[in-house]
C-alpha cells in the first residue's frame, strides 16, 4: 500500500489489490480542533394572569386575595390561559392542593371541575428536522406541543355550601419546575338562590323548610309562582347579626320559624340549639310569618 501526501489536509489512497475499486479514490483527513462551548437554555417565561372577573374583585383584608362571590345554585365559570412566553416548554394548568391543610386551600371545592385542558402547539413545531432556522426537532415531552393552555372551572353551589368560604388556587407550571399561583376565596352567600328548571316557589320553599307565600313578599317581581325564569335569582329571607346571647332556639321562636329550617338555610354553622351564635355572625332567616292554616299551594296557572 502507498500513501502519497496530496496536500495538506488531503491524502490519496493506492492500493494494488484493490485498484479497480480505489485506485482514485480520495480519502480526506481534516485536522480536529477542540472547541468547548456552554449550552444554556433560558427557563420558561410563564405567563398567568388572573382572570378579569376575578382581578375585579374586593379584596380580603388578612389574605389579599380576590374575593368572588355566588350564591346557591348560581353557575360559576372561572376561565384561565397560560403561556410560555419563549413558545418553547409546555404549560399546564391545574388546582393546588395543600394536603397539610396550608394556607393554598383544599383545591376545587366539592361539586366543582376543571375541563379539558385547549393546547396551542409552538408556532416553531413546524420546523419538524433538517436545518431549519429555529429547532431541528420536532415536539416532544414537555416542549413545543403545548405552549399556550386555556382551562375552566365550573362549579355550581349546592345547597349545603351556603356560607361557605374557600380558598382556590391555580397552578401555571412547566416540567421544569417553573410554576406562576394566584389564589381567589370563594363565596357562597346565604339567602339568596338561583332558580333551576322545573323550580316554583312552592318547591323552593319546601327545599328551605319555608312558605312559597313568604317567598312571594320577598321576591316582588315575580308576577306567577309556578313560573320562574331559568337561574332567576331568590331572596330567601333576610340576613340577621346575632346579638350576645342569641340562639338559633331564641332566633327560632323569636323569628317564627324551626332550629331545623334555621339549620337548613345556615349550613356553615355546625353548632346546637341552644349554643350561643356569638355577636355579629350572620345569621340567614326566612321568617315563618305565612306559616298558617289558611294559606295553601297556589294553583297551577
Amino acid at each position: 500500500m502507498k500513501i502519497s501526501l496530496v496536500s495538506e489536509v488531503e491524502f490519496k489512497l493506492q492500493s494494488v489489490p484493490f485498484a479497480n475499486f480505489i485506485s482514485h479514490m480520495l480519502l480526506k483527513i481534516h485536522r480536529v480542533t477542540w472547541h468547548c462551548f456552554r449550552i444554556v437554555v433560558p427557563p420558561p417565561q410563564i405567563l398567568f394572569p388572573v382572570p378579569d372577573e376575578v382581578a375585579a374583585a374586593d379584596r380580603d383584608n388578612s389574605t389579599g386575595d380576590p374575593m368572588l362571590r355566588t350564591y346557591l345554585g348560581c353557575p360559576l365559570r372561572i376561565e384561565m390561559e397560560a403561556q410560555d412566553h419563549l413558545d418553547f416548554f409546555d404549560i399546564s394548568i391545574n388546582a393546588v392542593v395543600d394536603a397539610n391543610g396550608g394556607a393554598l386551600g383544599p383545591g376545587l371545592p366539592t361539586g366543582a371541575a376543571l375541563t379539558s385542558s385547549f393546547c396551542s402547539p409552538s408556532s416553531r413545531a413546524a420546523v419538524t428536522g433538517g436545518d431549519g432556522p429555529n429547532f431541528p426537532v420536532g415536539p416532544g415531552p414537555g416542549y413545543l406541543s403545548c405552549t399556550k393552555v386555556s382551562r375552566a372551572m365550573d362549579w355550581v353551589p349546592s345547597q349545603d355550601q351556603a356560607g361557605m368560604q374557600s380558598r382556590l388556587c391555580m397552578r401555571a407550571s412547566a416540567v421544569s419546575g417553573h410554576q406562576v399561583t394566584w389564589c381567589v376565596l370563594l363565596i357562597v352567600d346565604k339567602c339568596r338562590y338561583c332558580a333551576k328548571e322545573g323550580d316554583t316557589l312552592v318547591t323552593i320553599a319546601q327545599a328551605f323548610s319555608s312558605d312559597w307565600l313568604q317567598l312571594f313578599g320577598a321576591n316582588g317581581g315575580i308576577s306567577d309562582p309556578n313560573t320562574l325564569a331559568y337561574l332567576q335569582l331568590i331572596n330567601l329571607g333576610a340576613m340577621y347579626q346575632a346579638r350576645a346571647g342569641d340562639t338559633l332556639a331564641l332566633l327560632a321562636a323569636r323569628f317564627l320559624t324551626t332550629v331545623e329550617a334555621l339549620a337548613l338555610s345556615n349550613p356553615d354553622m355546625q353548632i346546637s340549639a341552644n349554643d350561643e351564635l356569638g355577636a355579629g355572625t350572620q345569621i340567614c332567616v326566612l321568617p315563618g310569618i305565612c306559616r298558617t292554616a289558611e294559606y295553601s299551594a297556589p294553583s297551577p296557572s
